[in-house]
């Protein structure tokens, strides 16, 4: 059985991005949404393409005025 957070699906980690209180957290979402996103097109050999929802989850990122400038590169990078 998997842990379960390797269970979460991308709308799972949408919220979690956009939501959580923890640093940590909405930095592991991120890196699982964009993993999930290339893997995704190298299985399919398509080019790399980012959902509206997820793109949404990232700029409220970019928005939110109580997180600290570096967190915010750190979640995009």
């Amino acid at each position: 059985m998997a842990p379960p957070h390797q269970r979460l699906d991308a709308d799972d980690l949408r919220v979690l991005l956009t939501h959580d209180s923890d640093a940590f957290n909405r930095w592991d979402a991120a890196q699982r949404l964009a993993q999930q996103a290339v893997l995704g097109a190298l299985q399919q050999q398509v080019p790399l393409h980012l959902d509206v929802a997820t793109i949404d989850a990232l700029r409220s990122v970019l928005r939110h005025g109580g997180l600290d400038p570096a967190l915010k590169a750190q979640i995009l990078t």
